[in-house]
């Protein structure tokens, strides 16, 4: 997307594009247009409108259909595993498929907390190839190798394998590969354990290799342990029949008529594994339809991929998608998370006025001045406010750090009788850097001269080729010239979501959630007195979790109010996003800042 600058430049347009983009992946990989489509949605996007929908389902469908025309497995079909089912299933098959979900559920929760002890331990100093990743994939490779071979399912591709384990004995014919479908008793009690011992393998081996730094996903090697242990289950259920056909759990079947297809025993084995992962239920049953054609195995994958849900989400609620947002400290806030956050006020947590860098509507600043604050800052955006202090020299005028407390109020201002008297660090607005940048390039470049040079430029959209020395204003001035000044009114957000400063956390974390904000106002009869970040709240929310190890051994404590490190990188960086928009060196905290930190340290001890 870099080449193309209305992608790169506009972060809407790149989220609409991976959600289509990731729609389409899915559509290719298994044949399932619908499918991917409904993964983006489910998986992927925190907001997904109509406009984004119907993106996405055009992209996999184009994608599908050009596969199609490719046919690059030259079957004429879309996936290599692509299967179709000529026989239903049966009441009592209803017991197996259960077990299957629960058995995927197990196998979701320990995969997760398996996986995040090994990438702790990739990450930590214990690790002696840590440093060496080219070493520790060549390592794991040759592990891998040594591992795998003794056992005839795990020499296969994974397509292959899912293929021949998705597949009834009758079509695949020569093509057992795998020996699946020895007729002997013997023979097939071998190669269920040949099929157990191959997906307890495949759970350890995909614990270590997701993770590394190579590209390997998730999703078909837990269908193909899914695949494996449902197969199995399928041979021994389908042994049982054969042996006691007259038993009245088999009096459905009919006589003289194969009654199981292990295969699908394979495919809800398959969704129920890919379920107790990812915690997707929707989208993995449409993938599931539209990879067998078989509208009558819809209910038993329901059946399978809820209760596989249910059992992981036992273990923790989150998948292991989330599990690796929560491991890589992205503030990532599920709107779906119903976890209570701490039962304070936000005055304890918030950022205060005081530990912030905010605009002064009534100083003098020009473009100069302005461009000055964003090369030496890196913070996302800026309150707008009007304090109660004389307006500074234009010559030297400087962003606004609001004063201590004790100095509003040893040096107060008398206002007028006639003059109404306003709360000091009245909130007029917020301005981000991304606007304030875009409003001064704008204003001192030439892109669309007017056609008329007299005319006064109205809209924000015509540059005005103003010197470094152009007033800008942040307020409304009757006598200000708009050829001689700059008016930043339109592109700053004049009514921003604000919140009272003794409000609860609780409904703080709510609107983060439901409204997808990335920061949040607090002010107390229209004064500014705090701003909370996403990071910052996710730090809160995350306290306990993290608690241990995050800064070495002395530990850390999410959320008390502290500066984090602006670190390197260019002024408008994506690494400040996910900082916050605080103001204060982490040494350097007043007395609010221990008092706040004494707070969540109690909490924390809860």
């Amino acid at each position: 997307m870099k080449p193309i600058d209305t992608l790169k430049n506009n972060e809407a347009r790149k989220r609409e594009v991976l959600s289509a983009a990731a729609a389409s992946g899915i559509s290719v990989a298994f044949g399932s247009p619908i499918g991917g489509v409904l993964f983006s949605l489910e998986q992927l996007s925190y907001y997904f409108p109509d406009k984004t929908m119907w993106q996405s389902f055009v992209c996999a469908m184009v994608a599908a259909v050009t596969l199609q025309a490719i046919d690059p497995f030259r079957t004429g079909k879309i996936v290599l595993y692509q299967v179709e089912y000529s026989s239903g299933w049966h009441g009592f098959e209803m017991i197996p498929f259960a077990l299957l979900g629960i058995i995927g559920g197990v196998y979701g929760g320990l995969f997760i907390k398996l996986n995040m002890l090994v990438a702790k331990f990739r990450k930590s100093n214990a690790n002696p190839l840590r440093d060496f990743p080219v070493l520790e994939v060549l390592f794991v490779s040759v592990l891998t190798s040594f591992i795998n071979y003794p056992n005839t399912m795990m020499r296969g591709q994974n397509s292959e394998l899912v293929h021949s384990l998705f597949s009834e004995c009758d079509k695949l014919g020569t093509d057992d590969i795998f020996g699946l479908c020895k007729v002997t008793t013997a023979g097939t009690i071998s190669m269920v354990s040949l099929l157990l011992t191959a997906s307890g393998l495949g759970f350890l081996l995909t614990t270590i290799t997701f993770g590394l730094q190579i590209p390997a996903g998730v999703i078909l090697p837990s269908l193909a342990i899914g695949a494996l242990y449902g197969r199995a289950l399928g041979v021994v259920v389908n042994l049982s029949q054969k042996h006691h056909p007259t038993s009245f759990i088999f009096s459905a079947c009919e006589p003289d008529i194969p009654c199981i297809t292990p295969g699908t025993y394979a495919i809800v084995g398959a969704a129920s594994a890919l379920a107790g992962v990812t915690r997707m239920t929707v989208s993995i049953v449409v993938i599931m339809f539209e990879l067998t054609g078989a509208l009558t195995y819809v209910l038993p994958i329901m059946i399978a991929v809820m209760l596989s849900k249910w059992v992981g989400d036992a273990f923790s609620k989150r998948g292991i998608y989330e599990s690796w947002i929560q491991f890589n400290e992205y503030p990532y806030i599920d709107n779906k998370d119903d976890t209570p956050a701490p039962d304070v006020t936000v005055s304890n947590i918030m950022t205060l006025i005081e530990e912030m860098v905010c605009i002064d509507a009534k100083h003098d600043h020009t473009v100069e001045s302005l461009r000055t604050l964003l090369d030496n800052t890196t913070f996302r955006g800026f309150p707008v406010i009007t304090s109660t202090s004389p307006s500074s020299n234009p010559a030297t005028s400087t962003p606004f750090f609001p004063p201590d407390t004790s100095e509003r109020t040893s040096s107060p201002i008398t206002a007028s009788p006639s003059t109404t008297t306003t709360p000091p660090n009245t909130l007029l607005g917020y301005i981000s850097r991304t606007e304030l940048t875009f409003a001064l390039n704008l204003a001192t470049t030439i892109t669309s001269p007017a056609t008329d040079p007299n005319s006064i430029p109205t809209t924000p959209s015509i540059s005005r080729n103003l010197p470094s020395s152009t007033l800008c204003l942040f307020t409304h001035s009757p006598q200000a010239s708009p050829l001689t000044t700059l008016d930043l009114r339109p592109w700053m957000d004049q009514t921003p979501i604000t919140l009272n400063s003794e409000s609860s956390l609780q409904l703080a974390a709510n609107l983060f959630q439901r409204l997808g904000l990335r920061y949040l106002l607090f002010v107390q009869r229209g004064a500014l007195k705090g701003l909370l970040t996403k990071k910052d709240l996710w730090w809160v929310l995350s306290a306990k979790e993290n608690r241990e190890g995050r800064r070495g051994e002395e530990g850390f404590v999410a959320g008390v109010g502290v500066l984090r490190e602006e670190g390197g990188g260019d002024g408008g960086g994506d690494g400040e996003e996910e900082r916050g928009l605080l103001a204060a060196e982490r040494g350097a905290a007043n007395d609010g800042g221990r008092i706040r930190s004494n707070t969540i340290n109690t909490l924390d001890s809860r």
